[in-house]
């Protein structure tokens, strides 16, 4: 399986293209995809899956790249601001909270770093 083999960005949903080396694998990997596409939770990125053929996956999720925690913190940064201690916090329960959900579930959710935490406009942290 090539991980991922293709990805665009365009506005706020990215689409990324998994490539698989058998059908079986692909159903495997499907139906994984297919579960996370039905969970809910309010810092959860939306996904919707499409299969496009017998050894391929589209991945669509909403996109919030121009603004993720590491941006915010340069920002922070370079406008010498102090981070307001409570959207410190806020951040730090909804990360808390994302990170339960995915461990109720059984899901292993690899690397959480500033780069792939993204910030809504309402302040929303989404993984």
């Amino acid at each position: 399986m090539e991980i991922p083999a293709n990805s665009t960005t365009q506005d706020l949903v990215s689409v990324e293209t998994y490539n698989f080396d058998t059908e079986e694998e692909k159903n495997k990997f499907l139906g994984l995809f297919e579960h996370l596409e039905h969970l809910s939770f309010p810092f959860l990125a939306a996904l919707t899956i499409k299969s496009e053929d017998v050894k391929t996956i589209c991945v669509e999720h909403e996109n919030f790249s121009q603004n993720t925690v590491e941006l915010f913190i340069q920002k922070q940064i370079m406008l010498k601001e102090a981070i307001d201690e409570q959207k410190l916090l806020d951040f730090a329960s909804q990360g808390a909270l994302i990170l339960a959900f995915l461990h109720k579930h059984e899901l292993i959710h690899g690397q959480i770093s500033p780069l792939n935490l993204s910030i809504t406009e309402d302040d929303t942290l989404r993984f």
